[in-house]
């Protein structure tokens, strides 16, 4: 069976509108700071097991919320601690701004972000980078819709 001029160039045309489809939605996607959000949940973890020493090892220093491990957990007992269900992140940014900043030699991530998360209550939380590129918790508090 030979294949016709005809029909390689409707396979590499579709091949190629496939492709830019996909590449077109990819660079659409939200991007939502996992590595923050994996920060935040141990953090989470942490106030909830009562583990105040670890929590306050993952908050930025100086930070916002408290100056001490005991400040923290009058803090974390007066909070909902439900971080379930991710909501939003802000500033909001898609894969390809962090494709943009990567070939313009800049940082991908923001220096500062907020994240959200909704269940029994609504949970803001904000994040700072560290110099080593780590990202800790500056404040956290649930808050009014």
């Amino acid at each position: 069976m030979k294949s016709s001029p005809t029909t390689l160039l409707i396979v590499l045309l579709t091949l190629g509108i496939s492709l830019s489809g996909i590449s077109y939605w990819w660079l659409k996607q939200t991007y939502t700071y996992p590595e923050a959000q994996q920060v935040a949940h141990q953090f989470f973890t942490h106030l909830r097991a009562q583990e105040y020493e670890q929590a306050f090892a993952l908050s930025a220093k100086p930070n916002l919320m408290a100056k001490s491990p005991q400040e923290l957990a009058e803090l974390a007992q007066r909070e909902c601690l439900d971080d379930q269900n991710f909501a939003w992140s802000a500033p909001p940014q898609t894969q390809g701004n962090r494709l943009r900043r990567w070939i313009n030699g800049q940082a991908l991530d923001m220096d500062k972000v907020s994240l959200e998360f909704e269940n029994s209550c609504l949970l803001g939380v904000q994040l700072s980078k560290t110099s080593q590129g780590q990202w800790r918790v500056l404040y956290f508090g649930a808050h009014a819709g």
